[in-house]
């Protein structure tokens, strides 16, 4: 007895297109963004949503015990950090604070991601870790080339 092909192949297509198995256009797997529009996060928007809301300025600043890397403005925050040299207990590790296009070699980056960064202290020096989110934000926003946006 012999199958016919139509006898299997309706079933095998109703059971690929029900479990989604199969060649698809969706972004299904991809990486996703932490905007949920789908843009790279701006200059503005990592400063006011990480930098600040993380607390950074409250040492980095012109008169704070982290007044080598001042922070407290937006203008700062990109002056000081993009393609510079880091300072204080890490300057012997002749890495640049942020790398563009390049968040797994920016020294920012590393400080608030990883326990035990390359040199000096995890980042919020005694606060409570980034969330996933922020730091996904830092991490779309360097890898888009760091922008002045």
């Amino acid at each position: 007895m012999t199958t016919s092909l139509l006898t299997w192949a309706f079933p095998l297509t109703l059971t690929i297109s029900v479990f989604g198995f199969g060649c698809s256009s969706s972004s299904s797997g991809t990486t996703p963004t932490p905007d949920a529009a789908g843009s790279t996060p701006t200059l503005t928007e990592v400063y006011a949503d990480v930098i600040t809301a993380g607390g950074c300025p409250a040492c980095h600043n012109s008169t704070g015990e982290a007044s080598f890397l001042p922070l407290d403005t937006q203008a700062d925050f990109f002056k000081n950090t993009v393609s510079q040299k880091a300072g204080s207990d890490c300057a012997s590790s002749g890495m640049d604070l942020i790398v563009p296009s390049d968040a797994a070699t920016s020294l920012l980056y590393l400080k608030v991601t990883e326990a035990k960064p390359p040199c000096g202290g995890e980042m919020p020096l005694g606060k409570t870790a980034l969330s996933a989110t922020l730091t996904g934000e830092l991490e779309a926003w360097i890898t888009a080339g760091a922008k002045n946006d």
